[in-house]
């Protein structure tokens, strides 16, 4: 996590959390990893952070969509990656492990265990490939 978005975070009660937020969360979530929650900005583009003990990161915008996954020692959910992008995956990665995940407007990313991350367009055409220190 860079400074920057360390000075724009405020730190929140868990029970803070919008309803639709804490029921993905805890889909995946067990409260006892939860380390801290908290949000930057108000009202719309407002987003929630959950960091657990392990440094793991989930992002969720204030639609309860998740926008970044960044595990350190587990694969991303499946179920959170969209079809298309994790049948594309399947065919040509099949035995990498996805640790990270983030969507936005732009499309999405997805960084392997390896030291590889891919980038997709929002219609899941891959538009960049990097190998390397991530």
């Amino acid at each position: 996590m860079n400074l920057l978005f360390c000075l724009l975070l405020t730190l929140i009660p868990i029970e803070s959390l919008p309803d639709e937020v804490a029921d993905v969360l805890y889909t995946y979530v067990d409260d006892r990893d939860i380390m801290s929650v908290g949000t930057t900005g108000l009202g719309p583009g407002r987003t929630y952070t959950v960091t657990l003990y392990d440094r793991s990161e989930w992002v969720f915008d204030e639609l309860a969509d998740i926008c970044v996954v960044d595990l350190r020692r587990n694969d991303v959910p499946q179920e959170i990656i969209p079809e298309d992008l994790l049948a594309y995956i399947r065919r040509f990665y099949p035995r990498q492990h996805i640790r990270y995940y983030a969507h936005s407007q732009m499309g999405y990313e997805i960084r392997f265990a390896s030291t590889l991350a891919l980038t997709f367009d929002r219609e899941f055409r891959l538009i960049d490939e990097r190998r390397g220190e991530l």
